[in-house]
């Protein structure tokens, strides 16, 4: 008796709270001799949304907007693709070794061996590989990285001089690099000078050979070298000067030259689209939504001309058959011509899709999950520039093409039938152990252009369905649904139908004590509102929500409690 007491007292203290639904429910019945049979009103729920809430609750990647004439509309932004400069020039380590041999074997004495100098010049080429696949022609390139491990070797039993140029490397001073070399006689095993070069912030020009000569890609390297004989000392036909390097950990700054003229493949990728998670499938013809917009704009820092293509672009809905539907992708985006900066900086090329050039129309009442897409880009699409006085290309280390998306979704259209859920948490029934039938009371204002078939479903813990609220039995049950609620007055505005108040509904609802028990071990209470703009006395014009739109349901319950003495 006394648990039961507190329980009395804890449910009147909630109810007192939660005054404003259940005032009209405190009427308690006399006292009995026997039993005691209290009618008491306990809250349930409270439930004020607008759609606004509704999509949020499951949607993590949306924005919702009030748009300049108080509407709402739902914003995908997201940057879908992106290639930089790393997938397009790819400098690996470049290794170089050349032999200058003797002229003669130097005889030991005169007339050829004096104990005189002897000077000599030899010039090479070193040919830059390039592991992008695109055919990148280097004309030159500021480095932000690099190093130059350049290494001699004398075998002539003589001392050497020696001066590597590399005539086209200069630094941040404008000096060209040069390195000096004095090796000491081989004596009688070879010797070896090393030296690493830090090439950083180095401009190196690829465009001629060592001969001055217009080339590709190429590096030309002066050495000149010096013999200093002595008499008495003899070399042979082996003696030789050898030069070996490596180029290592080249990475650039900025690039000017041919991009090639091929194809660029954009990785494949796909976008979640959040927007649906909070409603069911209908069929197809149900739900339309006016004016939406997947805005495309191509951001593109390469100084290059440049195509865009998609290759593959599709809405999918694996709970729909077919499952995927491409989009329809107008001829005039069949390549897409990006604009492109004439040095610096970035320039912005943007396109849209609409209902009017595709079938977005179709990819948003197939109630779209996912859109994948794969894409590729082209350089230089009316052919490699030449060097004829023609622009070539230029980009820096942070060049880069990214694709970013707009999906533009607003609340605006027309539905037959589709269906927004809510799902709400609640507390207290568990306590209720002896009840008997009950009335529940069902508050709602519907403040939406619309009509809406409201079903209300008791859940466990588990997500287990105790039973509805709303059964095929009850006279208000319509729709093959639940409970309708009109739609609030309307107006036209611009040719749409906007919301003008709300319409306000007050049902009672008498449970029976079996159904009550099975209730009362709910945890959660969920709404399903059937949306349908057919009986809002528009006709065939669209709906527009906006900020101030909201449905508000409030459910009590009216229990009888036994209490045995």
């Amino acid at each position: 008796m006394k648990n039961l007491f507190q329980k009395v007292i804890l449910l009147f203290a909630i109810s007192v709270g939660f005054y404003a639904c259940t005032e009209d429910y405190f009427e308690f019945d006399k006292l009995n001799a026997g039993d005691w049979n209290p009618s008491l009103a306990i809250p349930l729920m409270s439930s004020n949304l607008s759609l606004a809430d509704i999509i949020i609750k499951k949607d993590t990647s949306g924005e919702i907007n009030v748009t300049a004439n108080g509407g709402l509309q739902i914003v995908f932004k997201s940057s879908v693709l992106s290639s930089d400069s790393s997938t397009v020039i790819n400098i690996p380590s470049q290794t170089f070794s050349e032999i200058f041999p003797t002229p003669i074997p130097f005889p030991a004495g005169p007339p050829i061996n004096n104990g005189q100098k002897l000077s000599f010049r030899e010039t090479t080429d070193l040919k830059i590989l390039d592991s992008s696949r695109f055919g990148v022609e280097v004309d030159s390139m500021t480095l932000k990285s690099g190093n130059l491990a350049f290494t001699l070797e004398n075998s002539f039993p003589y001392e050497v001089e020696v001066t590597a140029k590399f005539r086209t490397f200069t630094d941040s001073l404008g000096d060209t690099l040069v390195l000096n070399y004095i090796i000491p006689a081989a004596n009688p095993d070879s010797v070896i000078r090393s030296k690493t070069v830090d090439l950083k912030g180095y401009q190196i020009n690829l465009s001629e050979d060592k001969d001055g000569n217009e080339a590709i890609n190429t590096i030309p390297i002066d050495l000149s070298y010096s013999l200093q004989l002595e008499s008495g000392v003899a070399g042979d036909a082996n003696d030789r000067v050898e030069m070996d390097g490596e180029i290592t950990n080249v990475d650039f700054k900025e690039f000017y030259g041919s991009l090639g003229s091929n194809r660029l493949d954009l990785e494949s990728d796909s976008i979640a689209i959040d927007f649906f998670k909070n409603f069911q499938e209908f069929s197809t013809g149900d739900f339309f939504i006016s004016n939406p917009t997947l805005k495309l704009t191509a951001k593109n820092s390469f100084s290059c001309p440049m195509q865009f293509e998609f290759l593959k672009l599709d809405a999918f809905n694996p709970n729909r058959n077919p499952s995927i539907i491409e989009f329809d992708i107008p001829d005039s985006l069949k390549p897409l011509n990006i604009e492109f900066p004439q040095k610096y900086g970035i320039r912005k090329t943007t396109f849209s899709l609409t209902t009017d050039n595709s079938n977005l129309d179709v990819i948003l009442s197939h109630l779209t999950k996912t859109i994948a897409f794969d894409s590729k880009a082209q350089f230089n699409p009316e052919g490699i520039p030449p060097r004829n006085g023609q622009r070539r290309n230029f980009i820096t280390d942070t060049s880069d093409l990214g694709l970013d998306l707009e999906f533009i979704i607003p609340f605006e259209g027309k539905a037959q039938g589709f269906f927004i859920e809510d799902t709400i948490s609640i507390s207290g029934l568990a306590d209720l152990e002896d009840i008997g039938t009950g009335t529940l009371r069902i508050y709602a204002e519907n403040g939406f252009p619309m009509d809406v078939d409201l079903q209300v479903t008791f859940l466990d813990d588990n997500n287990i369905d105790l039973g509805k609220l709303i059964l095929p039995s009850n006279p208000i049950y319509s729709n093959g649904y639940g409970m309708i609620l009109p739609s609030a007055p309307t107006k036209l505005v611009g040719g749409q139908l906007e919301a003008e108040g709300n319409t306000a509904t007050i049902t009672d609802l008498i449970i029976t004590e079996d159904r009550l028990i099975n209730i009362v071990r709910g945890t959660k209470i969920a709404l399903s509102a059937r949306l349908s703009t057919s009986g809002n006395g528009g006709g065939n014009s669209n709906v527009v929500f906006n900020s101030s739109n909201r449905l508000n349901v409030v459910i009590a319950l009216n229990a009888e409690l036994t209490i045995i003495k």
